[in-house]
């Protein structure tokens, strides 16, 4: 599965505009790494970047806001996050909701 594709299916997953995803996720992209603005971007489209960040690196979420404005959020980190963690968290959850109905 392509990286637009995982967009559009973590957008949907929870709700948020496929088109303002994909432009952040371009912009991490090209500048090869997440800067505050990306993520303040993120968390107003809903996305828990701070808690997926800390998930990743193991650290506390003000220690993940640390390594943002340091520069050490790779965009290999946010793909990382973006379509592999949250999108199988997600997709598990969805799994184990549509088991118990």
């Amino acid at each position: 599965m392509g990286t637009t594709e995982s967009i559009k299916i973590i957008a949907n997953m929870i709700g948020i505009d496929e088109e303002k995803l994909n432009t952040v996720t371009t912009v991490v992209y090209t500048n090869e790494r997440m800067n505050t603005d990306d993520c303040r971007q993120l968390l107003d489209l809903g996305f828990p970047i701070f808690d997926e960040i800390a998930k990743l690196k193991d650290c506390s979420k003000p220690e993940a806001a640390e390594l943002v404005i340091s520069g050490k959020v790779s965009s290999v980190d946010f793909n990382n996050i973006l379509l592999c963690n949250y999108y199988i968290q997600k997709h598990n959850e969805i799994l184990e909701l549509k088991e118990k109905s």
